[in-house]
């Protein structure tokens, strides 16, 4: 073999599969290393493997290797770390981080596909805006870290208070909204009993992390119904922050029923049908 043919050493092999890995023309394998035997095939199982991660990349996890052991195990372990990222990555982006309810972007979703039922079912659904009465005290006097664990706290009470079909979701602040599937005709009556519970349950004073501190906080809401006030779901959200912002002028533990206009208002402890 002449001094020109000699076979490359291995750091020189190295270099060639890392190039080959940034070269915009991979998958080929440069002609030094054809015939290199194990270096082939390590490079060969490279070039797959970038394959895959560029399938990984559009979202496809599926993809599978057979090839070198060691490097099998390493690939094996990194697609079980991405799935698990990929899991992560997706609550995040669809979680609110602190209640660990949906945020507004699973809301949307959820309102979409409650709609779509209703629809195929002939049925209805109950859009509840909440809003915290006397939260920005609370937050201001025993800090930011008190603020979050009674939101925690008000988030499970208000859990607590629905069906496993029901939606809750943090939507941001001190904003809470609730999605009740119900039937035409009944949707006051699933408004007043959903409100009459989360109203008791917000009586039941909470623990804030400092010391033996226990709050009762309140919490306004208004109401929209769908289809009878909207077929759009933006609308059926603006409805009910209109209703809500009314029910904040009314006083504290006030829920108020966008209807047509027309709104009903319900204390707190005392439900009743709302009509216009």
């Amino acid at each position: 073999m002449t001094r020109r043919e000699k076979k490359p050493d291995t750091e020189e092999i190295l270099k060639l599969i890392y190039e080959m890995m940034l070269s915009p023309k991979f998958p080929e394998i440069p002609a030094e290393l054809e015939g290199m035997g194990r270096f082939a095939e390590i490079a060969a199982y490279i070039r797959a493997f970038r394959d895959c991660a560029r399938r990984f990349a559009r979202g496809d996890l599926s993809c599978e290797l057979k090839g070198h052991g060691f490097l099998m195990e390493c690939f094996r372990e990194f697609q079980t770390n991405l799935r698990l990222f990929d899991d992560e990555i997706r609550k995040q982006a669809t979680l609110d981080q602190l209640t660990k309810l949906p945020n507004r972007y699973l809301y949307k979703d959820r309102l979409s596909q409650n709609m779509v039922m209703a629809k195929r079912n002939a049925a209805s659904l109950v859009l509840i805006l909440w809003d915290l009465d006397g939260f920005k005290p609370v937050n201001d006097t025993y800090g930011h870290l008190a603020g979050d664990r009674l939101l925690v706290a008000v988030a499970e009470l208000m859990r607590s208070s629905l069906r496993e079909t029901d939606t809750l979701a943090r939507f941001g602040g001190d904003e809470f909204v609730m999605l009740i599937p119900g039937y035409p005709g009944h949707e006051e009556e699933v408004a007043n009993l959903t409100t009459s519970r989360v109203f008791g349950a917000l009586r039941e004073p909470v623990g804030i992390g400092v010391g033996e501190e226990k709050v009762t906080i309140g919490a306004s809401c208004g109401i929209s119904f769908f289809p009878r006030h909207t077929n759009d779901g933006e609308i059926l959200f603006n409805l009910a922050d209109k209703a809500l912002y009314e029910a904040k002028k009314s006083g504290k533990n006030t829920a108020v029923v966008w209807n047509g206009g027309k709104l009903g208002r319900q204390k707190a402890g005392s439900p009743k049908k709302q009509g216009g």
